[in-house]
């Protein structure tokens, strides 16, 4: 029997004063995929976007790259992740990127303004321009780009739906979602 949760958001606070309220759509299943819970609209379709990261680094994994360009537990956590684009975060990209032999011009993206306030403060006054490997999503595509080269197709399209890693991603999510094959478009 479903159980409707009745309130569809919820708040964060700081010392008792809310400070965010987010819309919440969500379903709690039991094993056999039956809902037990819901809260909003569960049958809503939602993008899974950075929620999807580590499935699109097992895609990557799936592949070798990691083991032919010798990279290491610390560059998958960067694949995995949506980070704040601290300037802790851009050797590490850099770093994949020279291990694949490739450079920030083959990211398909330019810089943008961090998550982060305070580094966005820090970057105004220090009049810096953010380049692809500020972005917050910079490990991503250089393990992306790494698993493109490991199979030898065209970089410049590694980021189109028909390239041949972001079709193995899907498949991915398919498959951890337990969807029929092409269900996750």
């Amino acid at each position: 029997m479903l159980t409707r949760i009745s309130t569809d958001y919820v708040v964060t606070n700081r010392a008792g004063v809310i400070e965010n309220r987010h819309a919440v759509h969500a379903a709690i299943v039991d094993a056999n995929g039956q809902a037990l819970y819901a809260i909003g609209d569960p049958s809503r379709l939602t993008l899974a976007r950075s929620a999807a990261k580590t499935a699109q680094a097992l895609a990557v994994l799936e592949f070798g790259a990691f083991e032919r360009f010798d990279l290491d537990g610390t560059d998958l956590a960067l694949v995995c992740v949506l980070y704040s684009s601290e300037e802790r975060h851009a050797p590490r990209t850099r770093r994949i990127l020279s291990s694949i032999q490739y450079s920030e011009s083959d990211l398909h993206y330019g810089g943008y303004l961090s998550t982060s306030h305070s580094v966005n403060r820090a970057w105004i006054k220090a009049d810096f321009t953010p380049s692809p490997v500020h972005s917050n999503c910079s490990g991503k595509h250089a393990g992306i780009l790494a698993t493109t080269k490991a199979l030898g197709a065209v970089i410049q399209s590694y980021h189109l739906p028909t390239s041949p890693i972001q079709e193995r991603i899907k498949d991915t999510v398919d498959e951890l979602c337990q969807l029929p094959k092409g269900g996750s478009r």
